[in-house]
């Protein structure tokens, strides 16, 4: 019987869970830039920096008046993090592109991946530069190589799905390939790892010692890993004779 859940290296007792659910977050995506590789329209065009891709920067906790899901969990811890700097965030959209000077300039309340809580405006958001010896840096708007990147550096807000699990303290873990793969199956994971536990431990405390079969779990796959009932069965620490 597994008594600790383990996700993305953090051990949970099963037994201190008391609550777990499935969220959207808001989560700001910020641009990665680097060298540009030497071809002939590189050596044409002048270009010395492309762009690679986009990476995950912050969780938004919420906006003034309005707080997201994952606010209103932990908005006790997050509101001590932050002090008194109630200001807020908004989302926008290419369709709001009349009104982006007006978005860039409202402040956001976040959380990083280490889980510090910080504000920010979304236009102060630093972009990331990568160059071919590996050196990296950030790059903030005051800097004259944010200027030379040639590329729009504004981040980006998106809805990502997360597993809020509710224990001793509450933890957050980011889908959508931010931390975990698929919020929902590891939900489902959890669930199942849940039930076993509490028929064991029921099994137990009705003095029931003799070996028995689990009852039938609905198995689900997580990406590159099936779930079998044998599999359940070896985190019990049940073996048929």
């Amino acid at each position: 019987m597994a008594e600790y859940f383990d996700i993305c290296g953090t051990h949970i007792p099963i037994s201190a869970i008391k609550d777990f659910r499935t969220i959207k977050v808001e989560f700001v995506f910020r641009p990665v830039f680097r060298e540009s590789r030497k071809t002939m329209m590189t050596a044409f065009s002048g270009k010395k920096y492309e762009f690679a891709h986009m990476e995950p920067y912050a969780a938004i906790i919420g906006q003034q008046g309005h707080k997201s899901e994952l606010g209103e969990y932990k908005p006790k811890d997050f509101k001590e993090a932050l002090g008194k700097d109630l200001s807020g965030a908004v989302i926008y959209t290419i369709a709001d592109a009349l009104k982006l000077k007006a978005f860039k300039r409202q402040k956001y309340q976040c959380v990083n991946l280490a889980g510090r809580a910080f504000t920010t405006y979304l236009d102060d958001v630093p972009a990331k530069m990568m160059w071919a010896d590996g050196r990296i840096a950030e790059v903030y708007k005051e800097d004259k190589l944010y200027t030379e990147l040639n590329e729009i550096t504004t981040p980006g807000v998106e809805y990502i799905s997360a597993l809020v699990i509710k224990a001793n303290e509450v933890f957050c873990f980011y889908g959508d390939g931010v931390q975990i793969v698929d919020a929902s199956c590891e939900f489902e994971r959890l669930k199942q790892e849940q039930e076993i536990y509490l028929y064991e431990k029921n099994r137990k405390k009705n003095g029931d010692t003799g070996k028995r079969a689990l009852p039938s779990f609905p198995m689900f796959h997580l990406p590159g890993k099936a779930i079998t009932e044998k599999d359940a069965s070896e985190q019990s620490g049940d073996h048929d004779d």
